[in-house]
């Protein structure tokens, strides 16, 4: 019993004189193996969070039942979930989950999908190759329906080609709100 409470007392001790070594200092081989092995798995963790986060996302936009799209909906005044949804999946860069994306059954979903993609493409975030900008043109010639919500009372029910949509964003105070929310530069009027 003596001993084994000698050797629990000793073990911290026994720990820092391996750690010192003889001469009081820690070596730099020590020092390494020590930090590297934790820094990448604090590295390994975060890719693994992000890339969770970005199939809850992904899930969750492909299922999305509302087809609503705004920036000050209801009587709260708030961002759609679809839209805060898309920016999140947009600032994580998972843009592979965005291009199957724009295969969703809904339509706003597959407006914002494309949107983001086609922003991407343009501010040179991602690599474009021509089976990708295949897909967005494909994707730019759909008609998709979809609320535009406009405040807490007001609405309009858009029934557009995806890339009337995107090229008539000046025409539209809300469609050019929500291309700067996917870009994080939206302030609330």
């Amino acid at each position: 019993m003596q001993m084994l409470s000698m050797l629990i007392l000793n073990v911290p001790i026994l720990g820092l004189l391996l750690l010192f070594g003889a001469y009081g200092q820690p070596s730099e081989k020590t020092r390494e193996e020590i930090q590297v092995p934790a820094v990448e798995a604090s590295i390994g963790a975060a890719e693994n969070r992000m890339t969770n986060k970005c199939d809850t996302l992904f899930q969750k936009l492909n299922t999305y039942n509302s087809d609503r799209i705004g920036m000050s909906c209801g009587w709260g005044g708030v961002v759609t979930e679809n839209v805060t949804m898309m920016a999140e999946l947009a600032s994580y860069r998972c843009y592979g989950l965005i291009d199957s994306l724009m295969d969703a059954p809904n339509g706003s979903v597959k407006y914002l999908a494309t949107l983001a993609l086609d922003m991407a493409m343009q501010d040179s975030l991602i690599q474009a190759d021509s089976v990708l900008i295949k897909r967005v043109n494909a994707s730019e010639k759909v008609y998709v329906t979809f609320t535009l919500c406009e405040g807490c009372t007001g609405h309009d029910m858009v029934i557009k080609s995806i890339g009337t949509l995107i090229e008539n964003k000046k025409k539209n105070r809300v469609l050019t709100d929500v291309r700067n929310y996917l870009r994080g530069e939206w302030t609330r009027w």
